[in-house]
């Protein structure tokens, strides 16, 4: 949770990436963000995106989340990686003189859209509001909710393989 990564949108690096190509001597170049954020920001903003507080308790495999007192989160065994790279960050100084390229969606917005995009496929994947009836505020869908009890766990939903919540929700 403590790794640090440089978190950057396709959307960007394809935009860098034609720039690239547009140039007339090929080149080498770095495309990031430039900025660092921990897995446990990550985790942070997407449940914030969700109108959702996450704490945390325990380190390393034994890292625990809380949303109201409920675990939300444990640390899988088979996703741990103790010998992990602790700090991984572009420097995309190269790009950003010789393209005149820059990254345009920042790190919240990235985790907004992943958290967004995760939460619509749910719903339409359960055929229901899906977990919008477990978050916190609920005005940021007041028109789609329906009247309907709010399930007890999080933990009882099945998340696709490429989804950001079935990595950090166990």
């Amino acid at each position: 949770m403590d790794a640090k990564r440089d978190w950057g949108h396709a959307k960007d690096y394809v935009e860098a990436m034609w720039l690239i190509l547009q140039q007339p001597i090929p080149g080498d170049f770095v495309v990031g963000s430039g900025e660092a954020h921990s897995v446990r920001e990550f985790v942070k903003e997407s449940f914030l995106a969700l109108g959702m507080n996450i704490s945390f308790s325990g380190e390393g495999i034994n890292e625990k989340g809380y949303v109201d007192g409920e675990l939300v989160l444990e640390i899988s065994k088979e996703h741990f990686r103790p010998a992990e790279v602790d700090y991984l960050i572009a420097d995309s100084s190269k790009a950003e003189k010789i393209l005149g390229w820059k990254r345009k969606i920042s790190f919240k917005e990235l985790v907004h859209i992943m958290a967004m995009n995760d939460l619509e496929e749910e719903k339409i994947k359960n055929h229901t509001n899906g977990f919008k009836t477990e978050i916190k505020n609920k005005n940021i869908f007041e028109k789609e909710i329906k009247q309907e009890p709010i399930p007890e766990k999080i933990q009882g939903l099945s998340y696709p393989q490429n989804s950001i919540l079935r990595t950090f929700i166990k």
